[in-house]
């Protein structure tokens, strides 16, 4: 049954996360928004890419496909990544020159940690067990630097929601537009503890995959990060009208 349940959210984290981010880039076309774009990519890459291969090459039997669709999967969540680290840049800190080098030298961790981790997968390539064993060092490097990339959004956007709500009280800002920035917090709040739950279950010398409470856990946040970026992006008129009565001096939505 909790197999179940982890497939089932995976499944559903991936079908939102793809839809949600092929919407975004529908609107960010027409409305020429950049930072969009990359918000967009991010859940594409992630939720289209890096979930579904990894998830198909723990299941294919032959070693040369189960190569080539987890190295597909690591390497879209790197892009990912990498697309979330600038979206949060452009987006909230664009005018601090320093962060820019910071996001850069993340981008060439990233870029290391995928050639490591698909350099090792082929050396490892006979059995999934062994790729996982093999690539540990470099996955223990990429939860490093997709978890400070994951607080860093949550942070930022969390941070912005609260300024934002000022401006609601006042009627000089969207409600909607503010919920969308505590949403966004909510997912990369979530997605720095499904990577947190993971870390503690290495450190405790046990297998994420295998560990009841770890896929649990694991799970229940995946739901949290997929429910979030449903309310965000494609809500239903009902939380529509509840946010905008909440905030009645509110602008017209954007």
């Amino acid at each position: 049954m909790l197999e179940l349940f982890a497939l089932l959210t995976v499944v559903l984290g991936s079908g939102v996360g793809v839809a949600m981010g092929w919407r975004i880039l529908r609107r960010a076309r027409g409305s020429r928004g950049a930072p969009e774009r990359w918000m967009g990519l991010a859940l594409l890459w992630i939720c289209a890419g890096g979930y579904p291969m990894l998830l198909i090459g723990q299941l294919v039997g032959h070693e040369l496909a189960r190569f080539a669709f987890v190295s597909l999967g690591v390497f879209s969540g790197h892009v990912g990544m990498a697309c979330i680290l600038w979206f949060t840049y452009r987006v909230f800190r664009a005018d601090v020159g320093w962060l820019r080098v910071a996001v850069y030298g993340a981008f060439g961790a990233l870029a290391v940690t995928c050639a490591g981790s698909i350099a090792a997968y082929f050396e490892a390539r006979s059995s999934a067990e062994a790729m996982l064993r093999e690539s540990e060092a470099w996955g223990h490097a990429l939860n490093l630097v997709s978890s400070v990339g994951f607080a860093w959004t949550a942070f930022e956007s969390i941070r912005h929601f609260g300024l934002a709500r000022r401006r609601v009280r006042l009627g000089l800002a969207d409600p909607l537009v503010a919920s969308r920035m505590l949403l966004w917090g909510f997912f990369g709040a979530g997605s720095l503890c499904i990577n947190l739950v993971g870390l503690a279950a290495t450190l405790r010398g046990v297998d994420p995959a295998g560990d009841a409470f770890t896929v649990a856990a694991s799970s229940a946040l995946s739901l949290v990060v997929t429910v979030a970026l449903w309310l965000a992006f494609l809500p239903p008129e009902s939380f529509v009208r509840r946010v905008r009565r909440g905030a009645p001096g509110a602008a017209a939505a954007a």
